[in-house]
């Protein structure tokens, strides 16, 4: 048997009476059909409602051929029972599913794009339109148009029409299925066959936030905040504003320039912090080079604290293309980053070494003959890993 679905005729209602038709379990957690419901199930891209019945959490609504799972966290034993929605859930949503409806229409306006789909979800909703770009000015009139709609305060009426009454409707796309259809109504402004939950006038959607956009399959997917959602998004934003005036010192403003400005001079100081590292590198190099021919080495084993890979990288080259040496660094920070490197006319395959390294570190890495990197989990094993290189040196280095 259907449940009779109460938000139909009113979305704010928010406590009913109702009899149970069946027992279930839903994937191991005790649920409920009943003959009638204001508990709104997932579909249509919004998401289900929560709250109660006889006291019980309703933790998931799930629609099943016309009928509605009310799934609970402990199992109710009475035939009759009271529910109780959650209302600033509801609410939520009733704002998030109305501005998509008024979305969706200034997206048909300005850009003649169709929509493709839509995701209302707690913290973030999204819609798919079929177009593959937008400009900021098209996008910035899209927003414009639809927050017009919300302050104009329209009307949102719901009614029921037969394929009789609503074939000749301007809908912005057909019924998903035949037989009676339920319309909402934006007036002068939206027509759109739809079974979600919706304000009664559009000044209660609040303001509608574009917040972002993606490429999916070819279209444009845009993610956006309504009502109580792009008031929270713009209190978030404001204290980061506040937050970064006070760290630059400079009011809202003048964070363009202070901004471009401050990028300017690290740009700066990076080439010449950049000079400086490779100057140090070099001297490092040096020596490391004196060092080993003065004790008769063929090669270098050396070990850094939190060096980057990137100097670890510079200053085994700068070795190997200033001496006949092989050079193995190493760096120990949160992990172990090795690179060993051999002159060009050593004949050596130092990509040998890397199935041994990567056991021992619990990691990963390659290269090519002359030049490998391997980067592990394993910090403990550094001395069974210099143990492996001494004895692996010693027998292939002449």
């Amino acid at each position: 048997m259907p449940t009779q679905r109460l938000y139909y005729d009113d979305s704010y209602r928010t406590q009913f009476r109702a009899q149970v038709v069946r027992r279930l379990t839903w994937e191991g957690k005790p649920a409920l059909i009943l003959d009638r419901t204001l508990f709104y199930p997932t579909s249509g891209g919004q998401m289900h409602d929560t709250g109660c019945i006889n006291g019980i959490s309703v933790v998931d609504v799930i629609e099943q051929e016309e009928e509605i799972f009310h799934i609970l966290t402990e199992p109710i034993a009475t035939d009759e029972v009271e529910g109780a929605i959650d209302w600033a859930r509801r609410f939520d949503f009733m704002q998030q599913h109305t501005a998509f409806h008024i979305l969706a229409q200034s997206f048909q306006r300005v850009l003649k794009a169709e929509t493709l789909s839509s995701h209302l979800g707690e913290t973030v909703a999204t819609i798919d339109v079929e177009t593959s770009q937008i400009s900021d000015a098209q996008l910035a009139e899209v927003e414009l148009l639809a927050n017009q709609v919300v302050f104009d305060n329209r009307p949102v009426r719901i009614f029921f029409a037969e394929p009789e009454q609503y074939s000749g409707l301007p809908l912005r796309k057909p019924p998903p299925k035949s037989g009676t259809a339920r319309i909402v109504e934006i007036e002068d402004f939206d027509l759109d066959p739809c079974g979600g939950t919706h304000v009664r006038r559009t000044g209660e959607v609040g303001l509608i936030k574009i917040r972002g956009q993606e490429k999916v399959r070819g279209n444009l997917r845009f993610q956006f905040y309504a009502g109580g959602r792009a008031l929270a998004d713009y209190a978030r934003k404001m204290k980061s504003i506040q937050a970064i005036s006070r760290i630059l010192s400079v009011p809202e403003e003048k964070f363009e320039t202070e901004i471009a400005l401050l990028k300017s001079s690290l740009k700066k100081q990076s080439k010449k912090l950049k000079k400086l590292t490779e100057t140090l590198i070099n001297y490092q190099a040096k020596e490391l080079i004196t060092e080993a021919k003065a004790r008769g080495q063929r090669y270098i084993l050396q070990h850094f604290e939190n060096r980057a890979p990137v100097e670890l990288r510079f200053l085994a080259l700068q070795v190997v293309r200033n001496s006949n040496l092989v050079a193995a660094l190493f760096s120990k920070g949160e992990q172990v980053h090795v690179v060993i490197a051999r002159p060009q006319e050593h004949q050596l395959d130092l990509r040998e070494l890397v199935p041994e390294l990567s056991r021992c570190l619990d990691g990963k890495g390659g290269g090519q003959p002359s030049l490998v990197e391997i980067s592990g989990q394993r910090t403990d094993a550094i001395s069974e890993m210099i143990d492996f290189l001494r004895d692996f040196f010693d027998q292939n280095i002449e």
